[in-house]
């Protein structure tokens, strides 16, 4: 795991929470960011830089690579389940 550093160097980096995982399943809903691979979830607490898990009202079983948005929305879009975010009830 490689993190982005002053002067665009990567600097080897660990985890704590979450310490494998593939970039193509984290998202933002533009003020957080989400790690979401089918039963694990978690959210990035960037003041410790640690993941934390979390649970969501209405699907917990998610894919990152499966979440998109129109700007203003998150939605989570996969075959013919489609869910839009509440930022209201998280």
């Amino acid at each position: 795991q490689y993190m982005l550093g002053a002067n665009n160097a990567w600097q080897k980096t660990t985890w704590t929470g979450l310490t494998s995982f593939y970039g193509n399943n984290v998202w933002t809903d533009g003020d957080n960011i989400y790690y979401s691979d089918g039963s694990k979830q978690y959210l990035y607490d960037k003041a410790t830089q640690s993941w934390i898990k979390k649970e969501w009202w209405g699907c917990n079983n998610m894919l990152g690579k499966y979440i998109w948005t129109d700007g203003t929305n998150v939605y989570y879009s996969y075959e013919r389940e489609n869910y839009v975010l509440n930022k209201n009830k998280q």
